[in-house]
């Protein structure tokens, strides 16, 4: 039975629910891991830089001796267990003996472990790999010896790993918690308990702690695979390369329990430490897709492009990478069409750190048009909606936010920061987003709410996809983003940020003839463009700083008067 929805048909108001026949699943992470049904002798994950295999039944027996080394250390139910810097397949039985009893396990990436988040998130447990910046590993230290004075409070256990393989403690069998002592603490844990905590970029406002449920994940692996299969053939397994958990702090727990889910279909590669976002040596990207014989890559949009416009997607075989996520950053037509050229079952996401499961387009029924253009429709057992400034429902193709409710909403905040939940009362999350939708459900994203400026000449609204659509047409732009000033006088000073692939060929002048030849309407020309080597960003998602753009638009605008 097909574990996913179709587009609806003839819609007229923009509300769309993805009908399933498929129930939700009840199942915690650790009934999925001891699932009688998986094959103990299978080998699911493997890491090529640590010359790594591990089978079920290792992967059980290691998150088991986890479990029991947290119990007994006194680390109950509901304690955050923090890893950062385990780079190697160790990982998962940290990840996975957590969540099994209860606890909420949060990956950080080694760029992003300082003191002031382990302040923050309070946790109980850091489990520290060798992948670690020196200040961090020195900090830890100074905590495990308790010479600081300035300890959370709820910390009890620390353990540092030397290298790779030493300084496992949980690894000997010696623990004096009994079998039935561990199954209890199993039994205590339900669906709706959270399991693992995903930090928010802050692109937006602070960073928050979003806790994410077993259920979320379980369901995710569920009901969200069959829109992202890269293999047809009946015995081909698919084989997805993840991120490495000490580079993105996302991707490596939710890609695990979908394995596990999809046990007989998937199996799991890990990317090597030096693939990240900022990776540039392109050439070791394609002969790694191609060594492994990768056919869905869950990373992220960054390394895709950049791989695309270089001469080796034509010197190594990667033909049987046929899928790869268009997530977390958005990207010019022109950009999806070489995307989908070369990989012709990808898929472009649509979610939040608060919602991991939004929409999605498909490759088998989506339009052309809706692959180029939207973020998809819903998952299963998802609702969406567009509403008005007063919470109505739309007519479909009008402009509105984007709301969602179902099973991948997220939980709540680690210390429940109610006061800026964006959940109303009925459960759905209003993402702050600005869509439209269709008649078959799929949605077309326009920009953020609070990013819409007011054009100088009637008060016209007009969002940043608005102009980056027309300056992505331009040969030499690589990527673009816009802000606007406000100006009491005007209305806003609409800036275009841009990033050129060769700066010698276009200076603000020529790109701005360029704009006002190929803009459909005046409110599209933008009052200043910006050349920029790079565009700033945030999180561990690695996001447009709008913030810091705002920030330099400023100075910008200042020079320009003061001249």
């Amino acid at each position: 039975m097909r574990r996913d929805c179709k587009p609806a048909k003839g819609l007229s108001k923009s509300y769309c629910q993805g009908a399933c026949a498929i129930p939700l699943s009840a199942q915690t992470i650790g009934n999925v891991l001891f699932s009688k049904e998986i094959d103990p002798d299978m080998t699911l994950f493997t890491s090529p830089e640590y010359n790594q295999r591990m089978t079920i039944k290792e992967l059980r027996g290691k998150a088991v001796l986890f479990s029991k080394w947290l119990l007994q250390n006194d680390i109950k139910k509901g304690d955050v267990v923090m890893v950062t810097g385990v780079a190697n397949l160790y990982y998962l039985p940290v990840l996975l003996g957590a969540v099994s009893v209860g606890c909420i396990c949060q990956t950080v990436t080694t760029s992003h472990f300082r003191q002031n988040l382990i302040q923050q998130i309070n946790p109980s447990v850091i489990v520290m790999g060798h992948q670690i910046e020196k200040e961090a590993y020195a900090y830890a230290e100074k905590l495990k010896n308790n010479q600081v004075s300035d300890k959370p409070s709820n910390l009890k256990l620390i353990d540092i790993w030397g290298n790779y393989n030493e300084g496992q403690e949980y690894l000997s069998d010696d623990s004096s918690i009994t079998d039935d002592q561990y199954d209890s603490a199993v039994r205590l844990v339900s669906p709706e308990d959270p399991a693992i905590i995903l930090r928010t970029t802050g692109s937006t406002g602070s960073s928050k702690a979003v806790l994410l449920s077993h259920k979320t994940l379980v369901n995710l692996g569920t009901l969200c695979v069959d829109r992202s299969m890269a293999c047809d053939e009946e015995h081909q397994k698919d084989i997805v390369a993840v991120p490495n958990p000490v580079t993105d702090d996302v991707q490596a727990p939710l890609i695990t329990v979908q394995i596990l889910v999809n046990w007989k279909s998937k199996c799991c590669v890990f990317c090597p430490t030096w693939l990240d976002y900022g990776c540039e040596d392109i050439e070791r990207f394609a002969l790694f897709l191609q060594d492994e014989k990768i056919t869905s890559y869950r990373g992220y949009t960054y390394e895709i492009v950049k791989l695309v416009n270089s001469e080796f997607i034509n010197l190594y075989d990667i033909s049987k990478l046929t899928l790869v996520n268009m997530v977390a950053q958005a990207v010019s037509k022109s950009m999806r069409e070489k995307i989908f050229q070369y990989f012709p079952k990808s898929m472009v996401i649509y979610g939040a750190s608060e919602c991991l499961v939004g929409t999605a387009t498909s490759s088998s029924l989506s339009s052309q048009e809706q692959l180029m253009n939207s973020i998809g429709y819903p998952f299963p057992h998802t609702e969406i909606k567009i509403v008005g400034d007063g919470g109505e429902l739309l007519p479909i193709r009008t402009p509105g936010e984007i709301c969602i409710k179902g099973f991948g909403v997220f939980s709540g905040y680690l210390y429940n920061e109610s006061e800026t939940c964006p959940v109303d009362n009925n459960g759905w999350l209003h993402t702050g987003d600005i869509g439209e939708m269709d008649d078959t459900g799929h949605i077309v994203f326009i920009g953020r709410k609070g990013d819409h400026m007011t054009f100088k000449h009637g008060g016209d609204k007009i969002y940043p996809k608005h102009i980056t659509d027309v300056a992505s047409s331009h040969p030499n732009i690589f990527e673009s983003a816009v802000v606007g000033l406000q100006s009491d006088e005007n209305g806003d000073d609409i800036f275009l940020f841009c990033v050129l692939k060769d700066e010698s060929k276009d200076s603000p002048n020529s790109l701005k003839n360029f704009m006002v030849q190929n803009a459909p309407h005046e409110i599209v020309i933008p009052d200043y463009i910006v050349p920029l080597k790079c565009l700033p960003r945030i999180g561990a998602r690695n996001k447009v700083d709008s913030r810091a753009l705002v920030a330099i638009a400023t100075e910008v605008r200042q020079a320009a008067q003061a001249s």
